[in-house]
């Protein structure tokens, strides 16, 4: 029986944290960037669990390229909480 390793790669901020050895903080702020692949805890409705390749990635500095056109870079400023 071949098991699920790809649940194993979503951890709460803290535990994604603890296993990269960063600060929670650091995270927390990679997160509110939107550079982090994240998504909705199933056991606690309104907590994020991070995609822990996608923290390694931005870790070594692999982030995704910055938008290059007006209408993309306005959506990603709104996203981040702009104006």
């Amino acid at each position: 029986m071949k098991r699920n390793t790809a649940a194993r790669e979503w951890r709460s901020k803290a535990a994604a944290a603890r296993l990269c050895g960063v600060g929670v903080k650091r995270v927390c702020k990679l997160v509110k960037a939107q550079l982090l692949e994240t998504r909705p805890n199933p056991t606690h409705p309104g907590r994020l669990e991070v995609f822990v390749p996608s923290l390694r990635e931005v870790l070594n500095g692999k982030t995704p390229p910055a938008p290059t056109d007006a209408k993309s870079w306005a959506q990603a400023r709104l996203a981040r909480g702009g104006k």
